[in-house]
């Protein structure tokens, strides 16, 4: 992720300029974990597909949330 992302908190730019830090991702109304599940679940145009198992998956999101 963090070839692309933000992923800590104190970073202030994503690495790639598109890809938006994972503190704004946190920070959507209404983000929750079913949302963030069907996010990686779904394919985007700039976004490589990554096979996560699932606990890879869900540390990822409960990581993601935890920036609120």
């Amino acid at each position: 992720c963090s070839q692309c992302h933000a992923v800590r908190k104190d970073q202030a730019q994503s690495p790639n300029e598109s890809a938006p830090r994972f503190q704004v991702i946190a920070s959507v109304p209404g983000m929750t974990s079913i949302a963030l599940s069907a996010a990686l679940n779904t394919s985007h145009r700039t976004m490589p597909n990554i096979m996560l198992a699932a606990d890879e998956q869900a540390d990822v999101i409960a990581y993601i949330l935890s920036l609120k």
